[in-house]
């Protein structure tokens, strides 16, 4: 039996849309891997890709991957530590908290980044205050966390 044309498109599109997933994923692990390393701003400028990729695809778990890296890059690899960044990448950690609690759980290697950026956010600004900014973050919007996050 032929398949008609709309059939083969539809499934050619299919097609492209997993791989581009797939693509998304794979780079939401060298990400990880980066950060690990201490290669913050490649893991930065890398994450900002994943980030506008995932977005595209409306993957939403890759999405909050995305987000985690793009943070994780910004607090453990900045040397200043400016208010206004201190702030927006604790609201982002408290979107990606709020997000996980209906996702998966992490893998090892994203729960560890995870810790290190909550000891290393906590280090910086009182509980009172982290508890405060990560509660707005749970409240963001993925657009508005988008916006956030692209601008670290």
């Amino acid at each position: 039996m032929r398949r008609s044309v709309s059939t083969n498109l539809l499934a050619i599109g299919t097609a492209l849309l997993l791989l581009a997933s797939r693509a998304a994923a794979e780079q939401n692990t060298t990400n990880a891997y980066l950060i690990v390393l201490g290669r913050f701003d490649d893991a930065r400028a890398s994450a900002r890709e994943a980030l506008h990729v995932t977005c595209e695809l409306g993957n939403a778990c890759e999405t909050i991957t995305a987000v985690q890296h793009l943070l994780a890059a910004a607090a453990l690899g900045s040397t200043t530590q400016d208010r206004g960044q201190v702030r927006r990448i604790t609201g982002l950690f408290g979107f990606v908290q709020g997000a996980l609690l209906a996702h998966p759980p992490r893998d090892y290697t994203e729960q560890q980044e995870y810790d290190k950026v909550e000891a290393s956010l906590r280090s910086i600004i009182d509980d009172d205050q982290f508890e405060k900014l990560t509660a707005e973050g749970r409240g963001w919007s993925v657009d508005q966390t988008v916006a956030e996050a692209v601008d670290i």
